[in-house]
């Protein structure tokens, strides 16, 4: 046997001889079982044990060699027991023999802070192998025994999921003194109700490599700008301050420059200031952050103004940018200014060049009021935009008819992805200019209330994912993609390109996108599509056209020969035509996987125009999705579902054969009679034709 589940059992005492026998036994569970006691050398025999959980018991204390025997034992669970920070708990040598132990779980056994509270670092001592530790957190020194842990990689102190953790009180400015891991540290102090860190408290650790200070919402942004000058000249690399201000306070959190300033001579590489309310983000704020820096989280603030962003091109190594859902509500105005009064106090004049395009020296503007967006548009200088080896623009702007504002977009040349969906954006896009060359591959606008995909923007050649959906858009460029050649995913749905879709009768708005794949213009009121709207995407694979009012589908298809999946569902549709129906009979041969989704389409009609449709749908109904729920409605307005379509289609094939031979006899006949009329009519005049020629 090898893994043992004892779990939530009344076990209570465990005799000595429990598991004697299970010399190869790896795993065993013991968590909320009652126990209140282990006898030392109860798992003397378990050599090969790696996993032991007595997680939520009853355990009061740990005796000396309580755990003799299990050399092998890695990951050791006592989350959630009674054993509390106080000298008597852990014996010293209470963990002995945990020769291989690298994951130890201590936290939920101390609530509250007793006046001779104190960590177990005597008994921790004895385990120098040690490297992940989860703790409760008390604002208490870490005692010398911690000093040993030498390979120490990992500390946790998180309130909530089992553990405990109250800082707050003042934290002492030597709490770290005693760990000198040789390992770069992670450390973890999440949801402790922190509200102030010594300016020394990091001095300690400059071998730190993760901090997470996040769900402190005492500290707040100026508490945690004087709290990281210990991080100086430190090895941290990734740093979360994710919440750690008061929701929905009067005060105006904003990122200026000071609040990264001490985090320079870091080699940080990933920040992440989430759910902050932050109305404003200054230019030194990014100007201070590290060259090392790789990614950037803004994720769910209130940002109103964001000029700095602008900066962001300064960043060298910058890879992912997010600044999705700025969910600011509306404010009160005074408020607004007063922030807006204290973001002009505390920054350093910052300037915007506004130069013209001929212009010799450029001319100067202080960051006034800004839209969003306004601080990635820059107007386009002569040199700037020569060097972009782009074809001259439209000679207006597509959304508005106005002059074509030549904008530069300071893309950072390493940037990979931005997330900038749900930002309040209420913007056209213009005809835009990157202004380096650069990787850009993942860009999410979505939800920004984008009415009209103008465009194009320049420089996006190595874009690959594009999210413009929830946009509620009713008007777009027919060049917009013109410049997103390598585009495979583009997301639509959400919008209102019906009508420009439908008068795209050349199919131009797709048909730079050669290596697009998966296409989705889902609930996008589409009626019908030009024949040509997808000829150009050879490499499609999954086409989305679900959820809108399309009657019948049109689009020729023969040279997508890679698609996989074609989704017409819940549409308006009546049938398909032969011809279309051939189509999918030759995907099908191509590719077998290859569906086209019809559920949700209640206005089939049974009819010959239908015929070839209906019989293509009962004999491989594997080509359809849907197929269940199918049904056809006959002229007399009753329906015909998919389990009576077989008892159907003989009816319907005679009569459409009837029909036919009527409308050809009936038609001959008018063409006999009209041919004979036409002959007499000449036979009677012919005498008068011969007169006349």
């Amino acid at each position: 046997m090898m893994k043992l589940d004892l779990s939530e059992n009344s076990v209570v005492g465990l005799p000595m001889c429990s598991f004697s026998d299970l010399i190869s036994l790896k795993y065993l569970w013991l968590s909320k079982c009652q126990i209140i006691s282990v006898a030392s050398g109860l798992f003397a025999n378990l050599k090969k044990l790696r996993t032991l959980d007595l997680a939520k018991n009853n355990l009061a204390t740990l005796r000396n060699d309580t755990f003799s025997g299990l050399e092998s034992l890695e990951f050791l669970n006592l989350q959630g027991n009674e054993l509390r920070y106080q000298p008597w708990t852990f014996e010293p040598g209470a963990f002995h023999g945990l020769d291989s132990l690298t994951h130890l779980h201590l936290e939920g056994n101390q609530p509250d802070l007793p006046a001779n509270f104190t960590y177990p670092d005597v008994a921790l001592a004895r385990v120098p192998t040690l490297q992940h530790l989860w703790l409760d957190g008390h604002p208490y020194a870490l005692g010398r025994g911690f000093a040993s842990l030498s390979q120490l990689s990992d500390i946790n102190f998180v309130s909530g999921n089992g553990g405990f953790c109250n800082f707050n009180s003042d934290l002492p400015a030597n709490f770290l003194s005693n760990l000198i891991s040789k390992r770069p540290l992670n450390l973890r102090m999440v949801q402790c109700s922190i509200s102030f860190i010594p300016s020394n408290f990091f001095d300690h650790v400059k071998n730190i490599f993760s901090l997470d200070l996040s769900f402190n919402r005492e500290l707040s942004i100026d508490g945690f700008e004087k709290a990281s000058k210990g991080l100086q000249n430190s090895t941290l690399t990734i740093l979360n301050i994710t919440e750690i201000v008061k929701p929905f306070s009067s005060v105006c959190n904003i990122l200026n420059g000071k609040t990264f300033q001490y985090l320079k001579t870091t080699q940080l590489k990933e920040l992440i200031v989430k759910s902050n309310f932050l109305v404003n983000v200054l230019p030194n704020a990014i100007l201070d952050l590290p060259k090392t820096i790789e990614y950037v989280n803004l994720h769910r603030n209130n940002i109103l103004k964001a000029f700095a962003f602008f900066t962001l091109a300064s960043l060298p190594n910058l890879k992912i940018v997010d600044i999705a859902k700025q969910v600011y509500y509306e404010e009160d105005n005074r408020r607004l200014d007063f922030c807006d009064n204290r973001s002009k106090h505390i920054q350093n004049t910052f300037f915007m060049t506004t130069r013209g395009m001929d212009d010799d020296k450029p001319s100067v503007q202080e960051n006034e009021t800004f839209s969003f967006l306004a601080p990635y548009v820059l107007p386009l200088t002569a040199n700037s935009r020569s060097s972009l080896n782009e074809k001259d623009p439209e000679p207006a702007e597509f959304c508005d008819g106005s002059a074509p504002s030549h904008y530069v977009w300071p893309v950072p040349p390493k940037l990979e992805r931005l997330y900038a969906s749900d930002i309040k954006l209420h913007y056209d896009i213009p005809q835009l200019f990157c202004s380096t060359k650069n990787v850009l591959n993942y860009l999410d606008l979505s939800a920004n209330g984008i009415h009209c995909f103008g465009g194009p923007v320049h420089g996006l050649r190595s874009l690959q994912t594009l999210d413009l959906s929830r946009n509620q858009c009713y008007r777009i460029n027919p060049s917009f993609f013109s410049t997103m050649p390598n585009l495979v995913t583009l997301l639509l749905s959400g919008n209102f390109l019906g009508e420009p879709l439908s008068s795209d009768t050349g199919g131009l708005v797709f048909s730079t996108l050669d290596r697009l794949q998966l296409l989705d213009l889902s609930n996008n009121v589409l009626k019908d599509l030009s024949e040509f709207t997808f000829q150009h995407n050879r490499h499609l694979r999954v086409l989305n056209l679900s959820f809108n009012a399309m009657s019948t589908f049109l689009p020729i298809l023969t040279l997508n020969r890679k698609l996989q999946t074609l989704d017409l569902s819940n549409n308006t549709l009546l049938g398909f035509p032969e011809s279309t129906c051939h189509q999918f009979l030759e995907f099908k041969k191509i590719n077998s996987n290859f569906t086209v989704n019809i559920s949700g389409n209640s206005d089939f009609v049974c009819n010959c125009d239908n015929l070839f449709f209906l019989n293509l749908i009962l004999r491989q109904p594997e080509i359809f999705k849907g197929v269940a729920l199918f049904r056809c409605q006959l002229d007399n307005g009753s329906f015909v579902r998919y389990d009576r379509l077989s008892q159907l289609l003989p009816e319907l094939e005679f009569h459409c054969v009837a029909q036919s031979v009527f409308v050809g006899v009936l038609v001959t006949f008018f063409l006999v009679v009209g041919s004979l009329s036409v002959y007499g009519m000449f036979h009677y005049k012919r005498w008068q034709w011969k007169y006349l020629y």
